[in-house]
């Protein structure tokens, strides 16, 4: 299994932020670059992470 950096980078600030709108702010990307990135990490690892509650995320 390999991981990429930036999908690490995005998960750490979705952690730190809670939120998907301001891990991308902080990221300079779209909401939706995240989610993509986010989802494709759970892939290769082949497990949730994370899971949406209301507007915020939580870890799993």
């Amino acid at each position: 299994m390999r991981l990429d950096i930036e999908s690490l980078r995005t998960f750490r600030a979705l952690i730190e932020t809670g939120s998907v709108t301001d891990a991308a702010a902080q990221l300079h990307l779209t909401q939706s670059a995240v989610s993509w990135k986010m989802k494709r990490l759970e892939e290769r690892i082949g497990a949730t992470l994370l899971r949406c509650v209301r507007v915020n995320v939580a870890k799993r």
